[in-house]
C-alpha cells in the first residue's frame, strides 16, 4: 500500500547507510519516484482540465547552498500556464535523518502506549507512513501555493489593491502568513482525501473482508492521522527560520510561529476526522464525543508531544516555546483577529478567475483548499 517507499523502510536503510555510499542517492530517487507518481495519477489529472496548463517538478540541488533546506514553487509562465515546483535534496536528506532519529527517540525514551508489545512491522511501517506524509506534504503546500493563486495575491500590486488597516509591512507579512496557513490546510485535505480514496477503492475490488472492515478502518485513521501529526510537527519545528522560538507570535516574517503551523493543522484534521468517524454509526452522540476526544488526544496531541520532547531533547526547544505555547504577552487572539481580515480581504482575489478552483476535479472531489482553510480558521475555543 505504501509503494515504492517500503523499499526504503526503517531497517534496510540503516543496513545500507553502514554498508552503501550510494544511500543518500538511492533514497532520493525513490522520493522522486513516489512524488513523480502522485504528480501523475492524480495531479495531471487537475492540470488537464486547464488547457495547456503544465505542472513541472524537480529534486535537485541548489547550486548557491548545497546544504539550503528548500521547497518553492513558481510560476513561469500565466498563459498557458506553466507551474514548477522545487524540493532540495537536502531537504529530502534531512527530514529523513529526523524522522529516524524520532522514532529511535520514540521506542527507547516514551511511554507510548500505541507502540506496546509492538513487532518490528508495525514500527517499520508507521515510520514508512511518516515519512510517505512529509514528502507528500511539501509537494502538497507547493501545489496549494500555485492553484490557490497565492503567489499572486502576494504580488506588490494585489496587496496594494487589499484594503487592510495596517501599514504595508504587517499587511505584506500578514498575507504571506494567512497564504502559509491556508496551503498547510490545503495540502492536509488533499492527503486525507486520496489515502481514504485507496481504502474505499480496495473495499470496492473485495480487497477487504466484511467482517475486518471496521478494525481496518480504525487502524488506517489511527496509523494515518499520527503519522500526519508526528511528520507536520517535525516540518514545522525544525524549519523555522532561525529556530528562534522564543519570538512573539507576530514577529516572524514570512512564516507563522510552529505552534500556530500546528494548531492549524490539528484543526483541519479533527475537522476532517468528525465527518469520517461517522462511519461507525454511534448513535448516542455522548459516547461519540467521548470517542472522539480520546481519539483526538491518542493520536493528535500525543504524537505532537512526543515531538516536543525529542526536541527538547536535542536543546532545539525548551519549556517555554514548546508547545502549547506560551505567547510572551502577544495577544493571541488579536493575532488571529488580524489573520482573518486579512483572510476576508484575501480570499475573493483568490478566486478570481481561478479555473483550477472551479474545476470539475475540485468540484467532484470537494476539495476547494481555499475553503479548506476556513476549517482551519476555526479556532476559539478549541484554541
Amino acid at each position: 500500500r505504501l509503494g515504492i517507499l517500503r523499499k526504503t523502510c526503517y531497517f534496510e536503510i540503516v543496513n545500507m547507510i553502514e554498508n552503501d555510499k550510494d544511500i543518500e542517492l538511492d533514497l532520493e530517487n525513490n522520493v522522486v519516484s513516489i512524488l513523480h507518481d502522485l504528480k501523475n495519477r492524480i495531479i495531471n489529472d487537475l492540470y488537464k482540465e486547464i488547457n495547456e496548463a503544465e505542472l513541472i517538478f524537480s529534486v535537485d540541488i541548489n547550486e548557491k547552498n548545497p546544504f539550503k533546506l528548500e521547497a518553492h514553487a513558481s510560476i513561469i509562465s500565466d498563459n498557458p500556464y506553466r507551474h514548477k515546483i522545487f524540493i532540495s535534496r537536502a531537504l529530502i536528506l534531512n527530514l529523513y535523518d529526523e524522522i529516524h532519529n524520532l522514532f529511535q527517540f520514540i521506542l527507547e525514551d516514551c511511554d507510548d502506549p500505541y507502540f506496546n508489545n509492538a513487532n518490528e512491522e508495525k514500527i517499520k511501517i508507521n515510520l514508512e507512513m511518516s515519512l510517505f506524509f512529509i514528502y507528500h506534504f511539501i509537494f502538497l503546500h507547493e501545489l496549494n501555493h500555485l492553484i490557490q493563486n497565492h503567489i499572486k495575491v502576494r504580488g506588490e500590486n494585489k496587496i496594494n489593491e487589499i484594503n487592510a488597516h495596517v501599514n504595508l509591512e504587517e499587511k505584506q507579512k500578514n498575507i504571506y502568513h494567512v497564504t502559509e496557513l491556508s496551503a498547510d490546510a490545503g495540502a492536509i485535505a488533499f492527503y486525507f482525501y486520496h489515502r481514504f480514496k485507496d481504502f474505499n477503492t480496495n473495499k470496492e475490488q473485495g480487497k477487504i473482508n466484511e467482517e475486518d472492515e471496521a478494525s481496518i478502518y480504525l487502524s488506517a485513521l489511527t496509523g494515518i492521522t499520527r503519522c500526519v501529526m508526528w511528520g507536520g510537527a517535525i516540518i514545522m519545528y525544525l524549519f523555522y527560520e532561525d529556530k528562534d522560538f522564543t519570538r512573539d507570535l507576530s514577529e516572524s516574517t514570512t512564516h507563522p510561529h510552529p505552534f500556530i503551523r500546528l494548531m492549524c493543522i490539528c484543526n483541519r484534521v479533527k475537522s476532517i476526522i468528525i465527518p469520517l468517524f461517522s462511519y461507525f454509526k454511534i448513535e448516542n452522540k455522548e459516547k461519540e464525543k467521548e470517542l472522539l476526544d480520546k481519539f483526538f488526544h491518542e493520536n493528535i496531541y500525543v504524537p505532537i508531544g512526543e515531538v516536543v520532547e525529542f526536541f527538547k531533547n536535542k536543546s532545539i526547544i525548551n519549556n517555554n516555546t514548546a508547545f502549547p505555547f506560551k505567547f510572551n504577552g502577544v495577544d493571541e487572539f488579536d493575532y488571529f483577529d488580524k489573520l482573518r481580515k486579512i483572510w476576508i480581504d484575501i480570499k475573493p482575489i483568490l478566486l478570481e478567475d481561478n479555473l483550477f478552483m472551479h474545476s470539475e476535479y475540485i468540484r467532484k472531489t470537494n476539495l476547494n483548499t481555499i475553503d479548506s482553510f476556513d476549517f482551519a480558521l476555526d479556532f476559539g475555543q478549541q484554541a
